[in-house]
Parts: C-alpha cells; structure tokens; sequence
C-alpha cells in the first residue's frame, strides 16, 4: 500500500525535531514544484543494510577526522533521511555510540588482519619508526610486510600505533611485543627495518634475547637488522653539508616550534652561519618564522614561506633550496629591511650561485630516495642506485672541483 512520507514520531528529541523541520521544508518544496512524493515505506526499509551503514559511518568519520558529535547535526539527519526516509532506524543520534562503533570495526578488521598474518607464508618483517604527535606525545609505528596465503601476493599493514616512553630499544621493545602477542605472531619474525640509530641495535638484540630465551626460537639480531636506505642517504647527506655541527646543535632542527627561540640565539645563529650560504639561508628562514607579524611579511615578498630544512625530514634541504632560488629576490628584500638583525646573513650573489650548484648536486639523492621507497624497490635497484651515487659523486669533483671548498667545508 503506497502512501505519502510521514516523518512525524511519538516522541521527538531535540536533533529529530531539528531534522523534521528541514524534511517538512524540503518536502514542501519538492510538492510546489509539482514533483511526487508517493513512495512505499517497505521499498525504503528493504535497502537499509545496517551492517553497511555502520562501515560506511564509522569510515565516513574516522577517515576525514570528524567529530564524534557530527551524528548530532540535524542537518546530517535530514541528509540521511531525505535520501532514505527510515534512515533514522539505523543512524545513531548519539555521539557516545560512535566511540562504540569504531572500537568494534576495530576489532573486527583487527581479527582480519590476525588470521591474515598467522597464515601468511614466510616470516612477517616489520619496519618500525618513531612519531611525534602534535601534542608532543612520542608513538611508535609498526607496520608488517608478508605474503598472503590465500592470493600469494605481498601485503603491507599497519600494525599499531602506540605510545612509548622513550627513544630507548628496551623502551620500543616493550611496547612492541605486546603487539605480536596479540597477534600472535611472536616467532614469525623476519627481519625488523629502521633507521641507523644505535636504538635500534639495542631493540634488534633485545627482541633476540627474548626470542632465546622465552619463546627458545634463534633468531640472529645481527642478520635481521635491517637499515632503511632512505636514512642513510640522508645521513649521507648531512654528514656531507654539515662536518662543521655537532649532533647537539643539529637538534635545533627538530624544533620548528620554537623559532621565535632560536631567531634569537646568536650563537646557534653563528655556528650556521660557519656554513656558508647554507647557514645564511638556514637563519634567515628561521628569522621569517619567529613571530606572525614577520610571517605575514614574508609572505606578502614571496606570496608564500620557503620550506624549513629539517635534519630528520629527508631532502628537506634540497626542498627548501629548490623553492628559495625562485623566490632568492623576495628573501633578498626580506634580509634588507631587517638589515640589522640580518646583515651578517646576507646572501650575496656569488653565493646564490653556490646554493643553486648545492641543490644540483642534491638532485639525484632526491630521485634516489624515491626510487627506492616503498615495497616495489628491490636488492638489485637498491645496489644500482648506490653506484650511481657514488658515480655522481665522482663526475661532479671532475666538473667542479672546487665545489667542496665552496661550501666552506
């Protein structure tokens, strides 16, 4: 039996209220324009598929980093149900039932992966990382490469991303293995990649300790401790350009928070400034950034701000050359109407020259690092880029030899 919509109820909270009287708007609207409202209730009620909703919900809301509480806008509401009209029966109003939501989606797609995992075919090799979040709160990454047992393909996941104390191996360590353990994967271990940090020595020789002596499985640290290519290329790099920093003063780079800190610390200021044109180019930047009135200076010179180099962010340096000598005439101007904080740093135009010969020279270890990221780049790619490497080093001391002096090296 075919009837009009009726959207009215029992008893109305303060969020159907809201979505009733934008329906009863839209509905008034479609019927001035003559179109038809005759539907089946049952037609509606058949296409509702709750399990569905809830993914699409739960997805909706944790992938575009939604607020809990969007399930409390009226207009979300009457978007639902103006496209389904017994939308309503499975859309939840609470935002406490979204939290509930995505925990059991979790669990769910987490029971996936485990039976995933514990069927896969070889080892599980884990690549491991730590994160600072926005709130200082430091988060160790774990993702698993394996090869599927049902399809034989290679699948990469994530793991977990959880709080750790510290930067330690023991501290990552204790935060891994539990991990596994839910899982259940602890002896299918294959090799564990990070960066060339001694923590992850310590990490590496703690996880076969524990393989020894709990789980009395061998498994070699020295065999299976595996460094990302990436970070090397980037400390390649940075022992390159900066022979001059120790590891204490490079550790100004990781605070880009607190430039308005080091635009004022003449002596950090200085040592840069050792560098050459790189350190001149290092302070400036700094300087641009320290509080909002010169960042909307800057800006209002280049139209935009030169990106940061950053010791733990790879080609960062070769980013922030790249885009600085398009904008070398802006940060020209920028230097001299604050000659007196900046006349030391001042980049003259030979030394534009050697800036923009640095950032040819960087060139390649960018489209290295690219080249070789992600779960396509193999052994035979990896030993082939590291002799063009070494190849470039050699054919740019030909065509430049002076080019190391010029970086004041």
């Amino acid at each position: 039996m075919e009837s009009k919509i009726d959207v009215k109820g029992p008893s109305l909270n303060r969020i159907q209220d809201a979505t009733l009287k934008q329906l009863q708007q839209l509905y008034l609207k479609a019927e001035a324009t003559g179109q038809s409202l005759e539907i089946n209730d049952h037609v509606f009620e058949n296409q509702l598929n709750k399990d569905v909703i809830n993914e699409a919900l739960v997805s909706l809301i944790v992938v575009r980093n939604l607020s809990f509480s969007a399930v409390e806008w009226p207009e979300f509401h009457a978007l639902c149900q103006a496209l389904n009209p017994k939308a309503n029966t499975v859309i939840p109003s609470s935002h406490s039932t979204i939290s509930t939501r995505i925990l059991e989606a979790f669990q769910s797609h987490k029971d996936v992966v485990r039976k995933k995992l514990q069927s896969a075919l070889g080892h599980i090799h884990l690549s491991m990382d730590i994160w600072t979040s926005p709130n200082r709160k430091l988060l160790l990454g774990i993702t698993g490469d394996f090869i599927e047992c049902e399809d034989v393909r290679h699948t990469k996941v994530l793991l977990a991303l959880r709080p750790v104390r510290g930067h330690s191996g023991q501290d990552q360590f204790h935060t891994l293995l539990p991990v596994l353990q839910e899982y259940g994967v602890v002896r299918k271990i294959g090799a564990c990649i990070g960066d060339g940090s001694g923590t992850n020595d310590t990490l590496s020789r703690a996880i076969q300790d524990h393989l020894c002596t709990e789980e009395d499985f061998e498994w070699k640290a020295v065999e299976w401790r595996t460094r990302c290519l990436g970070h090397i290329f980037n400390r390649v790099i940075h022992t390159f350009l900066f022979q001059k920093l120790t590891s204490e003063e490079l550790e100004s780079y990781d605070h880009l928070d607190e430039e308005e800190e080091l635009a004022d610390n003449e002596g950090i200021a200085a040592k840069f400034r050792e560098l050459g044109p790189l350190g001149k180019l290092h302070n400036i930047l700094i300087y641009s950034r320290s509080n909002d009135v010169l960042i909307q200076e800057f800006v209002k010179l280049a139209t935009r701000l030169i990106p940061l180099d950053n010791r733990t962010r790879w080609n960062s340096w070769h980013t922030c050359l790249l885009v600085a000598l398009l904008y070398s005439s802006a940060i020209d101007a920028f230097t001299k109407a604050h000659w007196e904080k900046l006349e030391k740093d001042f980049i003259t135009p030979q030394e534009w020259k050697r800036l923009a010969l640095i950032k040819d020279f960087l060139a390649p270890f960018h489209r290295a690092t690219l080249s070789t990221e992600g779960h396509k780049a193999s052994l035979d790619s990896v030993l082939f880029t590291m002799d063009i490497l070494l190849r470039w080093f050699q054919v740019s001391l030909v065509r430049s030899p002076c080019f190391f002096c010029s970086l004041k090296l």
